[in-house]
Protein backbone atom coordinates (compact mmCIF):
# COMPACT_ATOMS: atom_id res chain seq x y z
CA UNK A 1 0.00 0.00 0.00
CA UNK A 2 1.08 3.60 -1.05
CA UNK A 3 0.41 6.61 1.13
CA UNK A 4 1.16 9.62 -0.60
CA UNK A 5 0.09 13.61 -0.88
CA UNK A 6 -2.82 14.19 -3.03
CA UNK A 7 -1.62 13.60 -6.60
CA UNK A 8 -2.78 15.16 -9.66
CA UNK A 9 -2.07 14.33 -13.04
CA UNK A 10 -3.07 14.97 -16.91
CA UNK A 11 -1.67 13.53 -20.05
CA UNK A 12 -1.72 14.85 -23.59
CA UNK A 13 -1.19 13.14 -26.78
CA UNK A 14 0.22 15.41 -29.42
CA UNK A 15 0.30 14.84 -33.14
CA UNK A 16 3.51 13.69 -32.31
CA UNK A 17 2.97 10.57 -30.38
CA UNK A 18 4.32 12.19 -27.37
CA UNK A 19 3.05 11.70 -23.47
CA UNK A 20 3.23 13.98 -21.33
CA UNK A 21 2.60 14.11 -17.65
CA UNK A 22 3.13 16.78 -15.49
CA UNK A 23 2.54 15.70 -11.57
CA UNK A 24 1.26 17.84 -8.81
CA UNK A 25 1.56 17.49 -5.06
CA UNK A 26 -0.15 19.47 -2.37
CA UNK A 27 0.20 19.06 1.20
CA UNK A 28 -3.17 17.07 1.79
CA UNK A 29 -3.06 13.08 2.53
CA UNK A 30 -4.91 9.99 0.95
CA UNK A 31 -4.14 6.48 0.45
CA UNK A 32 -3.40 4.66 -2.56
CA UNK A 33 -4.56 0.51 -2.70
CA UNK A 34 -2.28 -1.17 -4.99
CA UNK A 35 -3.97 -0.34 -8.05
CA UNK A 36 -6.32 2.24 -8.92
CA UNK A 37 -9.46 3.33 -11.29
CA UNK A 38 -8.83 6.29 -14.09
CA UNK A 39 -11.82 7.88 -15.59
CA UNK A 40 -10.88 8.73 -19.27
CA UNK A 41 -12.36 11.10 -21.16
CA UNK A 42 -11.66 10.72 -25.10
CA UNK A 43 -11.99 12.93 -28.06
CA UNK A 44 -12.69 12.17 -31.77
CA UNK A 45 -9.92 14.69 -32.16
CA UNK A 46 -5.29 14.77 -32.77
CA UNK A 47 -5.95 15.34 -28.80
CA UNK A 48 -6.78 12.89 -26.31
CA UNK A 49 -6.72 13.91 -22.62
CA UNK A 50 -6.98 12.05 -19.18
CA UNK A 51 -6.82 12.88 -15.92
CA UNK A 52 -6.61 11.74 -12.54
CA UNK A 53 -7.41 13.09 -9.29
CA UNK A 54 -7.06 11.37 -5.98
CA UNK A 55 -9.25 13.26 -2.77
CA UNK A 56 -7.94 13.50 0.07
CA UNK A 57 -9.06 11.59 3.06
CA UNK A 58 -9.02 12.01 6.37
CA UNK A 59 -6.64 10.12 8.76
CA UNK A 60 -7.70 7.16 10.68
CA UNK A 61 -6.91 5.92 14.00
CA UNK A 62 -6.07 2.03 13.91
CA UNK A 63 -8.32 1.60 16.78
CA UNK A 64 -11.45 2.57 14.54
CA UNK A 65 -9.88 0.14 11.78
CA UNK A 66 -11.63 -2.14 10.44
CA UNK A 67 -11.13 -6.43 11.14
CA UNK A 68 -11.76 -9.79 9.72
CA UNK A 69 -12.61 -12.88 11.08
CA UNK A 70 -11.30 -16.10 9.84
CA UNK A 71 -14.86 -16.64 8.36
CA UNK A 72 -14.24 -13.72 6.75
CA UNK A 73 -16.77 -11.56 8.70
CA UNK A 74 -15.96 -7.64 8.80
CA UNK A 75 -16.06 -5.74 12.21
CA UNK A 76 -16.50 -2.14 11.53
CA UNK A 77 -13.71 -1.44 14.95
CA UNK A 78 -11.88 -3.67 17.30
CA UNK A 79 -14.76 -2.12 19.89
CA UNK A 80 -16.69 -3.74 18.18
CA UNK A 81 -15.51 -6.70 17.87
CA UNK A 82 -14.54 -6.84 21.69
CA UNK A 83 -18.51 -5.83 22.78
CA UNK A 84 -19.52 -8.80 21.04
CA UNK A 85 -16.81 -11.49 22.09
CA UNK A 86 -16.27 -10.61 25.69
CA UNK A 87 -17.97 -7.39 26.50
CA UNK A 88 -19.70 -8.51 29.94
CA UNK A 89 -18.22 -10.69 32.22
CA UNK A 90 -19.75 -13.70 31.20
CA UNK A 91 -19.02 -13.45 27.73
CA UNK A 92 -15.47 -12.65 28.78
CA UNK A 93 -15.30 -15.46 30.93
CA UNK A 94 -16.08 -17.66 27.81
CA UNK A 95 -13.34 -15.86 25.98
CA UNK A 96 -10.23 -17.30 27.98
CA UNK A 97 -12.43 -20.05 28.81
CA UNK A 98 -12.41 -21.33 24.95
CA UNK A 99 -8.97 -20.20 24.53
CA UNK A 100 -7.65 -22.57 27.16
CA UNK A 101 -9.81 -25.38 26.13
CA UNK A 102 -8.17 -25.25 22.04
CA UNK A 103 -4.62 -25.53 23.87
CA UNK A 104 -5.59 -28.39 25.93
CA UNK A 105 -6.51 -30.23 23.32
CA UNK A 106 -3.01 -29.68 21.23
CA UNK A 107 -0.32 -32.98 21.80
CA UNK A 108 2.51 -31.16 24.16
CA UNK A 109 5.47 -31.27 21.47
CA UNK A 110 7.39 -29.14 19.02
CA UNK A 111 4.48 -29.60 16.25
CA UNK A 112 1.52 -29.56 18.32
CA UNK A 113 2.67 -25.74 19.70
CA UNK A 114 3.88 -24.50 16.27
CA UNK A 115 0.65 -25.51 14.94
CA UNK A 116 1.82 -28.07 12.83
CA UNK A 117 5.16 -26.05 11.90
CA UNK A 118 8.08 -27.48 13.60
CA UNK A 119 9.70 -26.37 10.93
CA UNK A 120 9.80 -22.58 11.80
CA UNK A 121 11.66 -23.56 15.36
CA UNK A 122 15.35 -23.02 14.19
CA UNK A 123 14.67 -19.74 12.26
CA UNK A 124 12.55 -18.38 14.91
CA UNK A 125 15.29 -18.97 17.43
CA UNK A 126 18.04 -17.82 15.16
CA UNK A 127 16.16 -14.42 14.57
CA UNK A 128 15.46 -14.23 18.99
CA UNK A 129 19.23 -14.73 19.53
CA UNK A 130 20.54 -12.39 17.38
CA UNK A 131 18.17 -9.67 18.77
CA UNK A 132 18.45 -10.59 22.48
CA UNK A 133 22.32 -10.55 22.72
CA UNK A 134 22.22 -6.91 20.71
CA UNK A 135 19.58 -5.95 23.34
CA UNK A 136 21.83 -7.67 26.12
CA UNK A 137 25.20 -5.71 25.17
CA UNK A 138 23.29 -2.54 25.30
CA UNK A 139 21.24 -3.04 28.49
CA UNK A 140 23.36 -5.54 30.32
CA UNK A 141 26.78 -5.63 29.48
CA UNK A 142 28.92 -8.24 31.04
CA UNK A 143 31.38 -5.83 32.87
CA UNK A 144 28.37 -3.96 34.04
CA UNK A 145 26.35 -6.67 35.91
CA UNK A 146 26.87 -6.84 39.26
CA UNK A 147 24.04 -9.93 40.16
CA UNK A 148 22.49 -12.71 37.81
CA UNK A 149 20.23 -12.30 35.36
CA UNK A 150 16.58 -13.02 35.56
CA UNK A 151 14.24 -14.21 32.87
CA UNK A 152 10.22 -14.45 32.77
CA UNK A 153 9.20 -17.09 29.64
CA UNK A 154 5.56 -15.77 29.35
CA UNK A 155 3.16 -18.53 27.27
CA UNK A 156 5.95 -20.73 27.78
CA UNK A 157 4.13 -24.17 26.45
CA UNK A 158 6.50 -26.65 26.17
CA UNK A 159 9.71 -24.62 27.50
CA UNK A 160 11.02 -24.37 23.60
CA UNK A 161 11.95 -20.99 24.13
CA UNK A 162 13.37 -20.79 27.79
CA UNK A 163 15.32 -24.50 26.62
CA UNK A 164 16.63 -23.05 23.52
CA UNK A 165 17.40 -19.50 24.35
CA UNK A 166 16.69 -18.14 27.36
CA UNK A 167 18.13 -20.70 29.67
CA UNK A 168 21.45 -20.31 27.84
CA UNK A 169 21.50 -16.37 28.34
CA UNK A 170 19.98 -15.91 31.48
CA UNK A 171 21.38 -17.18 35.22
CA UNK A 172 17.34 -17.93 36.30
CA UNK A 173 14.14 -18.14 34.31
CA UNK A 174 10.76 -18.51 35.37
CA UNK A 175 8.18 -20.12 33.61
CA UNK A 176 4.36 -18.91 32.82
CA UNK A 177 1.73 -21.09 31.05
CA UNK A 178 -2.01 -21.26 31.81
CA UNK A 179 -2.20 -24.96 30.05
CA UNK A 180 -1.27 -27.39 32.80
CA UNK A 181 0.12 -30.66 30.21
CA UNK A 182 2.37 -28.09 28.65
CA UNK A 183 3.79 -26.98 31.72
CA UNK A 184 4.35 -29.95 33.35
CA UNK A 185 6.02 -31.08 29.63
CA UNK A 186 8.32 -28.44 30.35
CA UNK A 187 9.07 -29.01 34.02
CA UNK A 188 10.05 -32.62 33.16
CA UNK A 189 12.73 -31.29 30.64
CA UNK A 190 13.79 -28.03 32.62
CA UNK A 191 13.35 -29.25 35.92
CA UNK A 192 16.03 -29.58 38.56
CA UNK A 193 16.43 -33.46 37.36
CA UNK A 194 17.27 -32.58 34.16
CA UNK A 195 20.85 -32.07 32.75
CA UNK A 196 19.48 -29.23 31.17
CA UNK A 197 19.96 -27.13 34.66
CA UNK A 198 22.97 -26.39 36.12
CA UNK A 199 24.21 -24.17 39.19
CA UNK A 200 24.49 -21.24 37.02
CA UNK A 201 21.80 -21.41 34.05
CA UNK A 202 18.65 -22.78 35.64
CA UNK A 203 14.36 -22.48 35.64
CA UNK A 204 13.32 -21.60 38.56
CA UNK A 205 9.58 -21.27 38.78
CA UNK A 206 6.82 -23.20 36.97
CA UNK A 207 3.59 -20.86 37.54
CA UNK A 208 0.38 -22.35 36.15
CA UNK A 209 -1.42 -18.84 35.81
CA UNK A 210 -3.24 -17.58 32.70
CA UNK A 211 -1.77 -14.28 31.53
CA UNK A 212 -4.51 -12.06 32.55
CA UNK A 213 -4.46 -13.03 36.04
CA UNK A 214 -0.83 -12.62 36.68
CA UNK A 215 0.99 -10.24 38.84
CA UNK A 216 5.30 -10.67 39.10
CA UNK A 217 7.52 -10.28 42.16
CA UNK A 218 8.68 -6.87 42.64
CA UNK A 219 11.79 -5.81 40.46
CA UNK A 220 13.03 -9.74 40.39
CA UNK A 221 13.68 -9.62 36.64
CA UNK A 222 15.52 -7.76 33.86
CA UNK A 223 13.28 -9.40 30.71
CA UNK A 224 10.08 -10.24 30.52
CA UNK A 225 10.11 -12.11 27.08
CA UNK A 226 6.27 -12.51 25.91
CA UNK A 227 6.22 -14.54 22.90
CA UNK A 228 2.79 -15.52 20.62
CA UNK A 229 0.02 -15.52 23.35
CA UNK A 230 -0.37 -11.68 23.87
CA UNK A 231 -3.21 -11.96 21.21
CA UNK A 232 -5.69 -13.95 23.82
CA UNK A 233 -5.87 -11.12 26.16
CA UNK A 234 -8.35 -8.88 25.23
CA UNK A 235 -7.29 -4.74 24.86
CA UNK A 236 -8.44 -4.00 28.77
CA UNK A 237 -6.65 -7.04 29.69
CA UNK A 238 -3.19 -6.23 27.66
CA UNK A 239 -3.18 -2.87 29.16
CA UNK A 240 -3.59 -4.01 32.88
CA UNK A 241 -1.04 -7.16 32.22
CA UNK A 242 1.89 -4.55 30.77
CA UNK A 243 0.73 -2.06 33.94
CA UNK A 244 0.95 -5.19 36.13
CA UNK A 245 3.95 -6.43 34.95
CA UNK A 246 6.22 -2.92 34.86
CA UNK A 247 6.16 -3.71 39.08
CA UNK A 248 8.15 -6.89 38.11
CA UNK A 249 11.28 -5.04 36.12
CA UNK A 250 14.11 -4.39 37.99
CA UNK A 251 15.05 -1.16 37.19
CA UNK A 252 16.49 -0.72 33.96
CA UNK A 253 14.88 -4.01 32.38
CA UNK A 254 12.21 -4.37 29.70
CA UNK A 255 9.78 -6.66 27.81
CA UNK A 256 10.29 -8.18 24.82
CA UNK A 257 7.25 -9.32 22.85
CA UNK A 258 6.87 -11.41 19.71
CA UNK A 259 3.82 -11.35 17.72
CA UNK A 260 2.00 -12.21 14.40
CA UNK A 261 0.86 -9.07 12.67
CA UNK A 262 -1.83 -8.58 10.87
CA UNK A 263 -1.64 -6.37 7.40
CA UNK A 264 -4.57 -4.05 8.91
CA UNK A 265 -6.92 -3.54 12.02
CA UNK A 266 -6.74 -7.33 12.89
CA UNK A 267 -7.61 -10.76 12.28
CA UNK A 268 -9.74 -12.90 15.16
CA UNK A 269 -9.27 -16.51 15.27
CA UNK A 270 -12.70 -17.92 15.71
CA UNK A 271 -10.85 -21.15 16.92
CA UNK A 272 -8.90 -20.75 19.00
CA UNK A 273 -10.46 -17.16 20.38
CA UNK A 274 -7.17 -14.94 19.23
CA UNK A 275 -6.68 -11.97 17.49
CA UNK A 276 -3.92 -10.96 15.22
CA UNK A 277 -3.67 -7.22 15.41
CA UNK A 278 -1.44 -4.51 12.95
CA UNK A 279 1.73 -2.96 13.67
CA UNK A 280 -0.16 0.46 14.24
CA UNK A 281 -2.73 -1.60 16.37
CA UNK A 282 0.42 -2.49 18.86
CA UNK A 283 1.74 0.92 19.17
CA UNK A 284 -1.56 2.54 20.33
CA UNK A 285 -1.54 -0.38 22.58
CA UNK A 286 1.82 0.48 23.96
CA UNK A 287 0.90 4.19 24.27
CA UNK A 288 -1.32 3.50 26.39
CA UNK A 289 0.47 0.78 28.81
CA UNK A 290 2.93 3.78 28.95
CA UNK A 291 5.83 1.60 27.05
CA UNK A 292 8.51 2.92 24.59
CA UNK A 293 9.45 1.13 21.55
CA UNK A 294 13.45 0.31 22.25
CA UNK A 295 14.12 -1.53 19.06
CA UNK A 296 11.96 -3.76 16.75
CA UNK A 297 13.27 -6.09 14.53
CA UNK A 298 11.09 -8.08 11.69
CA UNK A 299 11.27 -12.14 11.57
CA UNK A 300 13.00 -13.30 8.60
CA UNK A 301 12.85 -16.96 7.01
CA UNK A 302 9.25 -18.28 7.74
CA UNK A 303 7.13 -20.21 5.45
CA UNK A 304 5.51 -17.25 3.01
CA UNK A 305 1.88 -18.72 4.20
CA UNK A 306 1.97 -17.23 7.72
CA UNK A 307 1.49 -13.93 9.30
CA UNK A 308 4.53 -11.82 9.33
CA UNK A 309 5.97 -11.90 12.84
CA UNK A 310 7.58 -8.61 14.76
CA UNK A 311 10.03 -8.44 17.83
CA UNK A 312 9.46 -5.41 20.33
CA UNK A 313 11.91 -4.52 22.67
CA UNK A 314 9.83 -2.30 24.94
CA UNK A 315 11.14 -0.09 27.97
CA UNK A 316 9.25 2.85 30.34
CA UNK A 317 11.65 4.67 30.03
CA UNK A 318 12.02 6.96 26.71
CA UNK A 319 14.70 5.73 24.58
CA UNK A 320 17.32 8.24 23.71
CA UNK A 321 17.51 10.02 20.29
CA UNK A 322 20.54 9.90 18.39
CA UNK A 323 20.48 12.83 16.22
CA UNK A 324 21.87 12.33 12.62
CA UNK A 325 21.78 14.84 10.09
CA UNK A 326 24.12 16.18 6.90
CA UNK A 327 25.28 19.16 6.08
CA UNK A 328 23.67 21.38 3.68
CA UNK A 329 26.12 20.97 0.99
CA UNK A 330 25.51 17.10 1.03
CA UNK A 331 21.66 17.45 0.94
CA UNK A 332 21.98 19.78 -2.11
CA UNK A 333 24.71 17.84 -3.75
CA UNK A 334 23.57 16.82 -7.40
CA UNK A 335 23.07 13.39 -7.79
CA UNK A 336 22.18 10.12 -10.35
CA UNK A 337 19.87 7.38 -9.42
CA UNK A 338 19.51 4.37 -11.62
CA UNK A 339 16.28 2.56 -11.19
CA UNK A 340 14.89 0.20 -13.89
CA UNK A 341 17.63 1.27 -16.71
CA UNK A 342 16.14 4.73 -16.23
CA UNK A 343 17.86 7.87 -14.98
CA UNK A 344 16.51 10.20 -12.48
CA UNK A 345 19.08 13.43 -12.58
CA UNK A 346 18.35 15.47 -9.82
CA UNK A 347 19.93 19.12 -10.38
CA UNK A 348 19.18 20.27 -6.62
CA UNK A 349 16.40 19.10 -3.84
CA UNK A 350 13.14 20.67 -5.37
CA UNK A 351 13.27 19.96 -8.85
CA UNK A 352 13.76 16.66 -10.47
CA UNK A 353 13.49 15.56 -14.14
CA UNK A 354 13.31 12.14 -15.67
CA UNK A 355 13.63 10.47 -18.69
CA UNK A 356 11.72 7.42 -18.94
CA UNK A 357 12.48 4.67 -22.27
CA UNK A 358 9.51 3.75 -23.85
CA UNK A 359 7.72 0.87 -23.15
CA UNK A 360 5.95 1.02 -26.42
CA UNK A 361 7.94 0.95 -29.74
CA UNK A 362 5.22 0.62 -32.31
CA UNK A 363 5.78 3.78 -34.40
CA UNK A 364 8.24 4.82 -31.97
CA UNK A 365 6.40 6.21 -29.27
CA UNK A 366 7.99 7.96 -26.48
CA UNK A 367 6.95 8.45 -22.79
CA UNK A 368 8.04 11.32 -21.12
CA UNK A 369 7.45 12.50 -17.87
CA UNK A 370 8.39 16.05 -15.90
CA UNK A 371 8.50 15.79 -12.34
CA UNK A 372 8.48 19.21 -10.47
CA UNK A 373 7.41 18.86 -6.43
CA UNK A 374 8.26 21.05 -4.11
CA UNK A 375 11.32 20.40 -1.72
CA UNK A 376 9.13 19.83 1.15
CA UNK A 377 7.12 16.84 0.38
CA UNK A 378 6.28 14.51 2.65
CA UNK A 379 8.26 11.08 2.58
CA UNK A 380 6.77 8.53 1.39
CA UNK A 381 5.37 5.33 2.73
CA UNK A 382 6.16 2.13 1.51
CA UNK A 383 3.78 -0.76 3.71
CA UNK A 384 4.32 -4.30 2.77
CA UNK A 385 1.81 -6.25 4.06
CA UNK A 386 1.69 -10.08 5.11
CA UNK A 387 -1.44 -11.93 3.41
CA UNK A 388 -4.63 -12.79 5.04
CA UNK A 389 -5.31 -16.84 4.44
CA UNK A 390 -8.91 -18.15 4.75
CA UNK A 391 -9.88 -21.45 5.39
CA UNK A 392 -12.02 -21.59 1.92
CA UNK A 393 -12.24 -19.74 -1.07
CA UNK A 394 -15.80 -18.10 -0.30
CA UNK A 395 -14.53 -16.53 2.88
CA UNK A 396 -11.52 -15.17 0.75
CA UNK A 397 -13.97 -13.31 -1.63
CA UNK A 398 -16.28 -11.84 0.61
CA UNK A 399 -13.13 -10.30 2.97
CA UNK A 400 -12.38 -8.68 -0.49
CA UNK A 401 -16.30 -7.40 -0.90
CA UNK A 402 -15.75 -6.27 2.60
CA UNK A 403 -12.48 -4.70 1.91
CA UNK A 404 -13.54 -3.26 -1.20
CA UNK A 405 -16.54 -1.56 0.32
CA UNK A 406 -14.48 0.11 3.46
CA UNK A 407 -12.64 1.46 0.65
CA UNK A 408 -15.59 2.82 -1.48
CA UNK A 409 -17.10 4.54 1.60
CA UNK A 410 -14.00 6.57 2.38
CA UNK A 411 -13.94 7.78 -1.20
CA UNK A 412 -10.71 5.65 -2.31
CA UNK A 413 -10.28 4.52 -6.21
CA UNK A 414 -9.61 0.83 -6.48
CA UNK A 415 -8.50 -1.22 -9.27
CA UNK A 416 -8.99 -5.32 -8.44
CA UNK A 417 -7.31 -8.01 -10.60
CA UNK A 418 -8.91 -11.78 -11.03
CA UNK A 419 -6.94 -14.42 -12.51
CA UNK A 420 -9.81 -16.08 -14.53
CA UNK A 421 -13.07 -14.47 -16.24
CA UNK A 422 -14.69 -16.85 -13.82
CA UNK A 423 -13.62 -15.10 -10.46
CA UNK A 424 -14.15 -11.84 -12.01
CA UNK A 425 -17.43 -12.56 -12.77
CA UNK A 426 -18.48 -13.90 -10.06
CA UNK A 427 -16.79 -11.03 -8.07
CA UNK A 428 -18.94 -8.64 -10.05
CA UNK A 429 -22.00 -10.36 -8.78
CA UNK A 430 -21.25 -9.71 -5.11
CA UNK A 431 -20.38 -6.46 -5.58
CA UNK A 432 -23.89 -5.74 -7.49
CA UNK A 433 -25.30 -7.45 -4.28
CA UNK A 434 -23.12 -4.98 -2.29
CA UNK A 435 -24.71 -2.09 -3.92
CA UNK A 436 -21.08 -1.34 -4.97
CA UNK A 437 -21.00 0.46 -8.54
CA UNK A 438 -18.05 -0.48 -10.72
CA UNK A 439 -16.87 -1.61 -14.39
CA UNK A 440 -16.01 -5.31 -15.46
CA UNK A 441 -13.21 -4.89 -17.58
CA UNK A 442 -11.62 -8.33 -19.77
CA UNK A 443 -7.79 -8.53 -20.93
CA UNK A 444 -7.57 -8.94 -24.77
CA UNK A 445 -7.93 -11.75 -26.21
CA UNK A 446 -6.06 -13.26 -29.60
CA UNK A 447 -9.08 -12.67 -31.40
CA UNK A 448 -9.88 -9.22 -30.37
CA UNK A 449 -9.82 -5.86 -32.73
CA UNK A 450 -9.49 -2.78 -31.32
CA UNK A 451 -10.75 0.50 -32.11
CA UNK A 452 -8.51 3.62 -32.22
CA UNK A 453 -10.30 5.01 -29.42
CA UNK A 454 -9.63 1.79 -27.71
CA UNK A 455 -6.30 1.78 -28.40
CA UNK A 456 -5.62 5.23 -26.74
CA UNK A 457 -7.34 4.04 -23.75
CA UNK A 458 -5.14 0.89 -22.94
CA UNK A 459 -1.90 3.13 -23.79
CA UNK A 460 -3.30 6.05 -21.59
CA UNK A 461 -3.91 3.23 -18.76
CA UNK A 462 -0.74 1.64 -19.03
CA UNK A 463 1.12 4.59 -19.01
CA UNK A 464 -0.55 6.09 -16.24
CA UNK A 465 -0.08 3.35 -14.21
CA UNK A 466 3.72 2.87 -15.61
CA UNK A 467 4.67 6.17 -14.41
CA UNK A 468 2.76 6.17 -11.00
CA UNK A 469 4.51 3.39 -10.02
CA UNK A 470 7.72 5.02 -11.27
CA UNK A 471 7.25 8.12 -9.03
CA UNK A 472 6.41 5.83 -6.26
CA UNK A 473 9.86 4.38 -6.65
CA UNK A 474 12.00 7.28 -7.39
CA UNK A 475 10.07 8.96 -4.13
CA UNK A 476 10.66 6.40 -1.28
Amino acid sequence: MYFVSSLNATFQLSESNVVKANWAFSNRECSVIGFFRTCVSLSSGSSHRCSVSFPPNRQIRCMDAAGLDSDGREFKSPDEMWTEQAGDPNKKTLWYRNGVSYWEGVEASMDGVLGGFANVNEPDIKCSEEFLKIILSERFPADARHQPLVALDCGSGIGRITKNLLIRHFNEVDLLEPVSHFLEAARQTLGPENHMNSDTHKAVNFYCVPLQDFTPESERYDVIWIQWCIGHLTDDDFVSFFKRAKVGLKPGGLFILKENLARSGFVLDNEDRSVTRSDLYFKELFSRCGLHVYKSKDQRGFPEELFAVKIYALTTDVPKKVNRTRSKSQANRPRIIKTWNYKAVCEDSSRVEKSIPPFAQQDQQQFLLRCSAAADVPPFLCLDESDVVFRATSGKWRAVVVEISRMHKTGRPVLVGTTSVEQSDSLSEQLKEAGIPHEEQRLLTEHTVLTEDQLWRMVLHLSLFLQFIILCQYCR
